[in-house]
């Protein structure tokens, strides 16, 4: 790794000399803010307010809904959710792969042909996945009407974060056997913007506050986020438990993503399963190790997360930070001029000492929920 010197916090910080003092030296601290910084994931926003658009796309399986299934000529079915099937489509019974050829939807019961492949019809009980493999034309048929996808909009903002430093004059001249007593200042002031940029990035939740008079906005973390491939490990967490997880998290979006949790979480994961490789190439670049693991429907890094303590030690958090076709990859939204910098001579006039000031308004936009994941209480391994 390329580790930047103290020198490097005496001079002027302009926004690409702390990106990467950010990704050198605070990255065991701010995995995730860190990675991002260095896949070049930052963004200009000419607003606070941030949108953008997530595609979800047809759902390709449902399940049988009938307590008492149904007989080998049965040719009315019900499912639970018959939103994403069309007439024409050919669904298959996974369990006995059956094919069924649509000829009739109302609400969630399909007027179905049985056996249309070369699998005979057998019988069919609650709760069986069925699989669309999508439509199957006729020969001349007409134009088929259109399949639309859901475009879905998320909101998030940016946030101010600050902090500052200040020296008396006589303690700003001084030197320590080290490093004078204004770059140890600012060593440390950088490593807690950065901690606070990371902690809005895991904890946020996005709102907009006006009882000051003014408006504070809080942006979007992605505990908020990752909202849909949400399981309870129940304390106790076996290898097929964490990979069934795992294969809701890799159904869309990239097959890699970054883990991080509580030490208790990693612990059961490192206890669980046997890693494929030690650190990645990139490492590196970023400044923190991670240990590769591989699963039937994808890779994961596995990295401990410093700041997820107390209620948060026992969980994991899957990110996909190369995104996927379902919607947009994750980034940095920095608002236009406000990237991360220090801001020197911020003392008021006429004061014996010197004032630096840390400033930056920037927010996180995460692409699509279905891409990332969530795993609580993850306590021991099984």
């Amino acid at each position: 790794m390329n580790q930047l010197t103290t020198a490097a916090f005496s001079g002027v910080l302009f926004p690409e000399v702390t990106e990467r003092l950010i990704i050198n030296t605070t990255a065991d601290d701010t995995p995730i803010f860190s990675t991002l910084l260095a896949m070049g994931r930052k963004v200009t926003a000419g607003s606070p307010t941030l949108e953008w658009w997530t595609v979800d796309a047809d759902a390709r399986a449902t399940a049988i809904n009938n307590a008492v299934g149904y007989n080998s000529g049965a040719t009315s079915i019900d499912v639970d959710s018959a939103a994403a099937l069309r007439v024409g489509d050919v669904i298959v019974i996974a369990r006995t792969q059956e094919l069924l050829l649509i000829t009739a939807i109302s609400t969630n019961t399909l007027t179905v042909i049985r056996s249309v492949g070369t699998t005979a019809a057998a019988a069919i009980v609650d709760n069986d996945p069925v699989i669309n493999l999508g439509p199957f034309f006729m020969e001349g048929e007409a134009l088929p009407s259109a399949r639309n996808t859901t475009n879905v909009k998320k909101t998030s903002y940016t946030q101010i974060f600050r902090r500052s430093l200040e020296l008396s004059r006589t303690a700003a001249s001084s030197t320590l056997k080290t490093e004078d007593a204004k770059t140890q200042e600012r060593r440390k002031k950088l490593l807690e913007i950065s901690r606070d940029i990371e902690h809005a990035a895991i904890f946020g939740e996005p709102f907009e506050e006006t009882s000051g008079g003014k408006i504070r906005r809080g942006t979007m973390g992605i505990r908020a986020f990752a909202s849909v491939n949400v399981a309870d490990g129940n304390g106790t967490v076996t290898e097929p438990e964490l990979d069934d997880w795992l294969s809701q998290v890799f159904s869309k979006g990239s097959r890699h993503r970054l883990v991080t949790g509580g030490r208790t979480a990693c612990d059961v994961v490192r206890r669980i399963k046997k890693p494929t490789m030690q650190g990645r190439p990139e490492d590196s670049v970023i400044g923190f190790k991670a240990t590769r693991y591989q699963t039937p429907d994808g890779e994961f890094d596995l990295a401990r997360h410093r700041l997820m303590t107390g209620a948060t030690d026992t969980e994991l958090i899957a990110i996909d930070l190369e995104g996927g076709a379902e919607g947009v990859v994750p980034d940095i939204c920095v608002l236009t001029g406000a990237d991360l910098a220090l801001k020197e001579n911020q003392e008021a006039k006429g004061t014996d000492g010197v004032a630096d000031e840390y400033l930056a308004e920037l927010g996180f936009r995460w692409g699509n929920p279905e891409t990332h994941g969530r795993m609580t209480n993850v306590a021991v391994s099984g």
